[in-house]
């Protein structure tokens, strides 16, 4: 009796560990489906916010670089004070030293994967799916590609892309080709 006992015990706990799982499986799908909606709804609204706060500190600047004195006296800048807003050029020595320590590391047995465009400093992924979009899907294209293209492809994808310089990219794939002709 007292087996009889011990085993039913046993089937039971068996059965209620089992639903248990079961229902922690299913909890943890619901859970899944509820994270992915929010990363997604996440991402959407850190863009829109990412934005606005540009497209609000570009309008200041304008603001300020127009001479607009109430501004100026709101946030203290220096009357002769000039904004130089980032774009056109901008040279970033530690990046050309980087990538030219890159392409002498190519001259050996180890090569650049020419197919992967976030080799380039700047490209990451976002940046590379729009080049794809453009057609743009290996370094020597983006060596080739015009310098408007890539700025259109920026503009085309909201202000918080203006910061990027595609002719820095131009330079580091051009360097990239020399170094894998060497």
């Amino acid at each position: 009796m007292l087996r009889k006992n011990v085993k039913n015990l046993n089937e039971d706990a068996l059965y209620l560990a089992e639903n248990l799982v079961n229902v922690s499986v299913a909890a943890g799908s619901k859970w899944q489906k509820v994270l992915a909606k929010s990363l997604n709804v996440g991402t959407d609204m850190l863009e829109r916010q990412q934005d606005l706060a540009l497209n609000t500190v570009e309008t200041v600047a304008k603001q300020v670089s127009t001479g607009n004195k109430r501004i100026r006296k709101l946030i203290q800048v220096d009357p002769q004070f000039k904004i130089k807003w980032p774009g056109k050029k901008i040279t970033t020595p530690s990046i050309k030293g980087k990538v030219k320590a890159a392409v002498k590391k190519t001259t050996g047995s180890a090569t650049i994967d020419m197919k992967n465009l976030k080799t380039i400093t700047g490209v990451g992924p976002k940046i590379e799916s729009m080049l794809n979009e453009f057609g743009i899907k290996t370094i020597e294209q983006l060596a080739k590609a015009d310098l408007k293209d890539l700025r259109r492809i920026l503009d085309k994808a909201g202000p918080r892309f203006k910061m990027h310089n595609p002719a820095l990219w131009k330079k580091q794939a051009n360097l990239v080709l020399k170094g894998q002709q060497n």
